[in-house]
């Protein structure tokens, strides 16, 4: 196929055009907040400090899945790891565009559905392009659901933070199993609905705890 200087301006064109597309914006976007530091990060997210909380919280427990998963598989191997992942879902992979569909987009702004109805939206200031958080929402369930979601984000990274201190000491595969599925019924315990939780209930109770002292457990391990 002959190339003529049409042909490569063509194609030149639809590369700067897809690259300005919101999904690509979006990915540079949450790009910049796994990569690089918190103060850059801050800098592109605008709108809402509560929710900026929440987002930074859910980058960091993303970070914080992938150095467990690594450890995890390093030590016990892939399919002990798929084993503990297929029964609790301890880790988060990185938030990218793909797990959203856009909803509506115009020249300055964009806003993206995701799969549980949580929105994110973005926005083109002077500076450039932003993620909106007073336009963008996480839970459906309000400040409340706020709340438990952050809670849940936090309990997960702490839980990490205690299992990999387990896997450096050398603890057997079948005791940090045991301590992440714990540690993940007491992760989501805010967000289940209440008929649901006398089940878990029952599942603590089996080796000697409850989700209160499980919590502080998750807690005081990832502060030490």
């Amino acid at each position: 196929m002959k190339l003529t200087f049409g042909t490569i301006l063509l194609f030149f064109s639809m590369q700067l055009l897809a690259d300005d597309s919101p999904s690509s914006i979006l990915d540079s976007l949450l790009d910049k907040c796994m990569n690089e530091s918190s103060s850059i990060c801050g800098a592109v997210l605008v709108g809402d400090t509560e929710k900026e909380n929440i987002l930074l919280s859910f980058l960091n427990v993303m970070k914080s899945s992938a150095a467990f998963e690594e450890l995890y598989v390093k030590t016990y191997g892939k399919k002990k790891y798929a084993e503990l992942i297929d029964a609790y879902s301890l880790t988060i992979s990185p938030l990218t565009s793909s797990d959203f569909q856009l909803q509506s987009t115009t020249a300055t702004s964009a806003t993206f559905l995701g799969a549980d109805n949580t929105t994110l939206s973005i926005i083109k200031v002077q500076a450039g392009w932003v993620i909106d958080l007073a336009n963008s929402t996480f839970s459906p369930g309000g400040e409340s659901g706020n709340n438990d979601m952050l809670e849940f984000v936090n309990l997960l990274a702490g839980s990490h933070s205690h299992l990999i201190k387990l896997i450096k000491n050398n603890s057997s595969e079948k005791e940090v199993f045991k301590k992440g599925g714990l540690y993940y019924l007491a992760s989501i315990y805010s967000l289940l609905p209440d008929e649901q939780k006398p089940q878990l209930d029952s599942i603590f109770k089996e080796h000697d705890a409850d989700v209160t002292s499980v919590k502080k457990e998750i807690l005081n391990g990832a502060s030490n």
